[in-house]
């Protein structure tokens, strides 16, 4: 079993494949020291390498104003193989899928109902 690490904002954690499971805590407002403090935790967990991310989202997340520019910074997305969002409603499906389409030509990114097709579309990508 792997060691999950507790942020303001999430749960990380290592799966056995590889994948960094980002599990967004149940009414967590997405802001910057929740983004920076997950990204401390994605380096020590990664030191120097990419990874692919899946990140799970509960129906009353949502993210402070003008964070975007904090989530798609270089030192955020030089980390990414690739990323899928399971997300639990239409509010969170907006909000993502605006930064996706700032990130796709980056990594590849897709929406997800559930974390199983998730999963499975991450693990059959070959990099």
């Amino acid at each position: 079993m792997s060691t999950t690490f507790e942020t303001s904002i999430a749960f990380i954690q290592l799966l056995e494949d590889g994948i960094i499971r980002v599990k967004v805590k149940e009414n967590a407002i997405i802001d910057q020291l929740g983004l920076s403090e997950n990204l401390a935790i994605y380096k020590q967990i990664l030191g120097n390498k990419k990874a692919k991310f899946i990140t799970l989202f509960h129906a009353l997340n949502t993210a402070d104003f003008g964070i975007r520019s904090d989530y798609e910074a270089v030192n955020r997305v030089e980390l990414k193989l690739a990323e899928a969002f399971v997300l639990a409603s239409l509010s969170n499906r907006i909000e993502v899928n605006y930064h996706i389409q700032n990130t796709k030509k980056k990594y590849p990114t897709k929406l997800f109902n559930d974390e199983h097709s998730a999963l499975k579309w991450l693990r059959s990508l070959k990099f």
